[in-house]
């Protein structure tokens, strides 16, 4: 079904943090006679008069070094319910829940102008569930459809960008060949920010943000930090509002309250609004932790003039990502 596969693309796309962790934050200023002790920049903080509660935060970022990884854990997971609709006639209904659950360790492995242009990925899990039911029949189970593996669970890919403006992302096994299509179309999915600039961390670099306060993004930095494409819509409204600033694993982390909406018009229409919580660390600009849920509601048309129809979904979608950073040795 064509509009469950849209729809799953962009549950994949709205996984961000997959690709922002990835991207490296290019300092362009720093000076020559820094050392490397000094890579990462401490963030600043304000308290009360009193000592008490952090109020606010000042957000730096982190240059990438060789021998940074990453252990991702991510899943994103759609129940849809489609009707097919002839005129103002509705025909057959169907409930679909699909779901996609990943974990990856992700190391630099060479570095240029402070970005990560090429990483090694190992997919130590990877797996997937899809189960469709006609609206009429029984509910849908709590297991969702039985576990299959995705192509690339238990392999491992080297991936570069190349050098120029436009260089493209190579995708390549541990013995340099070039993998099979389906294999090589998910990894380059999920790569795509290799060598690019973390959009995050870029925006907050230098920014001080106190709780409660809530900064919309700019369109061209939301769009990047979600990499959807044209054909999937584009975001309408990315909001992040900081709740509260607590230590996370021995560096201090902003917690925002993150309220994204995205729209898609044409043949192929989409409407998206989610909300949750986005963890940063505030001395790195990195993302360590985003949980979205909200709506999602589609439209597609389809045939020809005399036999047109619409395919009309509505449903839930939930993304999930986790992120643990082991820092190469200074």
């Amino acid at each position: 079904m064509k509009i469950l596969w849209l729809t799953v693309r962009t549950a994949f796309a709205l996984a961000f943090v997959s690709c922002v962790l990835v991207a490296g934050s290019a300092n362009t200023k720093e000076p020559a006679s820094r050392s490397a002790s000094t890579d990462v920049q401490k963030a600043s903080f304000n308290r009360t008069a009193s000592g008490g509660e952090l109020r606010s935060v000042t957000f730096k970022k982190r240059a990438p070094q060789v021998g940074d990884t990453v252990e991702q854990t991510l899943g994103h997971e759609l129940r849809l319910s489609t009707t097919i609709r002839h005129g103002n006639e509705l025909g057959e209904k169907n409930r679909t829940t699909a779901r996609n659950d990943q974990l990856r360790v992700l190391t630099t492995t060479h570095v240029e102008e402070n970005r990560a242009v090429a990483v090694r990925v190992q997919y130590l899990e990877a797996t997937k569930r899809l189960k469709a039911v006609e609206a009429a029949g029984p509910a849908l189970p709590d297991d969702d459809g039985a576990k299959t593996l995705q192509p690339v669970a238990g392999k491992s890919y080297l991936c570069q960008r190349l050098p120029g403006a436009d260089g493209a992302l190579s995708v390549t096994d541990e013995e340099g060949h070039i993998p099979p299509t389906d294999e090589f179309e998910i990894v380059v999915q999920h790569m795509e920010m290799v060598g690019r600039a973390n959009p995050l961390a870029d925006f907050f670099a230098g920014k001080e943000l106190s709780i409660g306060q809530t900064i919309e993004l700019p369109k061209d930095v939301a769009s990047k930090v979600f990499n959807l494409g044209e054909q999937f819509g584009e975001i309408a409204k990315f909001e992040l509002t900081l709740e509260k600033i607590a230590f996370i694993d021995r560096s201090t982390g902003a917690v925002f309250r993150a309220h994204v909406e995205a729209a898609a018009t044409g043949a192929s229409q989409m409407r998206l609004e989610l909300e949750g919580p986005l963890v940063m660390e505030a001395e790195t600009g990195r993302a360590v932790k985003v949980d979205l849920s909200g709506p999602i509601a589609m439209s597609e048309t389809r045939g020809s003039y005399s036999t047109s129809y619409q395919l009309l979904g509505t449903g839930q979608l939930k993304v999930s990502v986790r992120s643990a950073f082991r820092d190469a040795a200074r």
